[in-house]
């Protein structure tokens, strides 16, 4: 019995994404807003040395940060 010809590299159904035979690609993108309260963290120049070793002046600031987000994923 002869091996039936593949089928079509590309298929696609309605509501449903493009598949490359059985393999599957997808792509998420996020995007976050964060807050919360204050942190502190040193800047540039804010150790200082002498001969009795090291001080720190720590900046303080509210914690307001966003981050993004790429994600791949492969099915096989």
């Amino acid at each position: 019995m002869p091996i039936p010809p593949p089928g079509p590299l590309w298929a696609t159904t309605p509501g449903r994404r493009p598949r490359i035979s059985e393999a599957e690609l997808s792509l998420s993108l996020g995007l976050r807003y964060r807050t919360g309260g204050d942190v502190s963290y040193l800047t540039k120049g804010a150790i200082h040395r002498d001969e009795h070793g090291a001080t720190f002046e720590p900046a303080r600031s509210p914690l307001r940060l966003v981050s993004t987000q790429i994600g791949m994923a492969f099915e096989f």
